[in-house]
């Protein structure tokens, strides 16, 4: 749900997976996701990248953070896009 075009679906997808982080001790597995959404082809799915982001860096070990400064920044593109989560 988190890569659907409809901005109100999309936004409840990226806030139930937030609050999923918040009671998450380690979110690996949700760095995975964070990943893939990275790589989605449209728009949609980098910009819920954006918003999921912050919350689960916060949540990764310090040997995954790494991997997440490195890979998913660049993978970012559309910044005008997601001014509007930040």
């Amino acid at each position: 749900l988190a890569t659907a075009e409809e901005t109100a679906i999309r936004d409840k997808a990226v806030a139930s997976i937030n609050k999923v982080l918040d009671v998450v001790t380690d979110a690996a597995e949700l760095a995975l996701l964070l990943i893939k959404l990275t790589e989605g082809d449209w728009f949609t799915s980098r910009v819920s990248a954006r918003w999921i982001f912050p919350v689960a860096y916060s949540k990764v070990d310090p040997a995954n953070t790494k991997e997440l400064r490195e890979y998913v920044p660049f993978r970012l593109v559309y910044r005008w896009m997601y001014r509007r989560a930040t």
